[in-house]
């Protein structure tokens, strides 16, 4: 029962985290810039007590769930932020991360679905602030 069943692919992931790098360079300076205090950096830094996927998984939950403690509302993800401490660091944190662990590889398609979530709302803030 190890073989995963996923239609999402390692190469899925790696095209929403490009995707998410594209627009990280395009959030306006409307997004606030995230400093060392801020929950990215805080829990991309010190988040590390499971395996590969918990630690995502726990991460993004923390950040982008849907629910009131992360958004505010008009519905937007209020942790996100822009800056070295902020989308950066999630970006770096992303490209660290060991996909072909197991742990990961059997959960791409929840990974797709929280990546896609960060890139919907990546979309929103280059779309409508840069009119």
């Amino acid at each position: 029962m190890s073989a995963h069943s996923s239609q999402v692919s390692r190469d899925d992931i790696a095209k929403c985290i490009n995707h998410m790098e594209a627009l990280t360079k395009l959030l306006p300076s409307s997004v606030l810039e995230a400093t060392q205090q801020d929950r990215i950096y805080r829990l991309t830094t010190s988040t590390n007590g499971g395996n590969p996927f918990e630690n995502f998984n726990r991460i993004f939950d923390l950040l982008f769930k849907e629910d009131d403690d992360c958004r505010d509302s008009n519905g937007r993800f209020h942790y996100l932020r822009r800056g070295k401490y902020g989308m950066n660091k999630l970006l770096s944190y992303l490209k660290n991360v060991p996909w072909s662990d197991e742990s990961m590889a059997q959960a791409y398609d929840l990974v797709k679905l929280k990546l896609d979530r960060v890139i919907g709302e990546l979309d929103y803030l280059t779309y409508v602030y840069q009119k």
